[in-house]
């Protein structure tokens, strides 16, 4: 039995005896919050280590999830797009994922124009994911998986016809931002998304692998 609130920049949880304030963790996206005050609680109702409130509280500053709302950092991908662009990258491949992707996306974005990146598994269902991310975009690239069996680029870009949105096809992650960078959109959020295996693959493009 647990509890937590979160406020515009602390987390509060509290059991039985016991009550710790952290900062919001860093870790993009309002479901965050939550996610550390379970932590937290797991952390309390076990009795294998001993974990102290300070440690609690340093979690929040501390943690990292590579492909998690990941916003990417100098390197040979971000340099492809206009000044003032950012890159975002995250592994969601269902719908569960996607929901917290689009509700940061709107937060994020801030009026600018949203392009999602998106390389699917074939044993993924794209639809329903398509179906979460299309309200917080406006033009999607369609890009395959390397090295694994993948919804067909072709078919995912109809897809997101289907939703009303723009879209074509790449190759690979850098021919998709070439194909950003070519449509001329200032102060782009561009977001990749779609699968953990993809997320890697832009990860060693971008010099960026995780720790």
């Amino acid at each position: 039995a647990w509890t937590s609130e979160t406020a515009r920049s602390t987390v509060r949880y509290e059991d039985t005896g016991f009550s710790v304030v952290t900062n919001r963790p860093r870790l993009v996206g309002a479901h965050q919050s939550r996610n550390l005050a379970l932590a937290i609680a797991m952390l309390r109702h076990q009795g294998a280590l001993h974990v102290t409130e300070a440690a609690m509280r340093a979690a929040a500053d501390w943690a990292h999830w590579p492909a998690r709302m990941q916003r990417l950092s100098d390197g040979p991908l971000l340099a492809r797009l206009p000044t003032g662009s950012e890159l975002w990258l995250d592994g969601a491949h269902n719908p569960n994922a996607a929901q917290p992707v689009a509700r940061a996306l709107r937060t994020l974005a801030q009026g600018r124009p949203v392009t999602l990146v998106l390389g699917m598994l074939a044993n993924k269902d794209a639809e329903a994911v398509m179906r979460i991310l299309s309200p917080s975009v406006g033009h999607v690239v369609a890009i395959p998986v390397p090295g694994h069996a993948h919804h067909a680029p072709e078919a995912l870009a109809v897809l997101a016809e289907r939703f009303g949105k723009t879209a074509e096809t790449g190759s690979t992650p850098t021919d998709a931002l070439d194909l950003i960078a070519a449509r001329g959109d200032r102060s782009n959020l561009v977001l990749i998304a779609g699968s953990l295996y993809l997320a890697g693959e832009v990860l060693a493009a971008n010099d960026q692998p995780p720790d």
